[in-house]
């Protein structure tokens, strides 16, 4: 699967004081770009530091774009889907 970045950020979730603010800020500005949208839409986080205290990166992405920043998930590769409930504005929050 060919992901295709919409935005990112780089951020951590111990030290950086404006994380949140960066995730809301990051996702709702994802939002407006893919108003008529009608597909999935991926947070992918990556790129990471260390472990779970280090930085790392997260994009908002979409499948069906021909933008120039994307990652690649291989066929074989492990992941997890969080379903968001997209009625609820705070359902990416809700989600997280």
């Amino acid at each position: 699967m060919k992901l295709y970045f919409i935005n990112s950020i780089r951020t951590n979730n111990f030290n950086d004081e404006q994380m949140m603010e960066k995730i809301k800020t990051m996702w709702g500005e994802a939002s407006r770009k893919l108003k008529n949208h009608q597909n999935s839409v991926y947070g992918v986080y990556y790129d990471y530091e260390s472990d779970y205290k280090g930085d790392y990166s997260l994009s908002v992405a979409i499948e069906d774009n021909n933008g120039k920043s994307f990652i690649e998930i291989p066929n074989n590769e492990k992941y997890e889907v969080f379903k968001v409930d997209t009625t609820d504005e705070q359902g990416i929050i809700i989600s997280y």
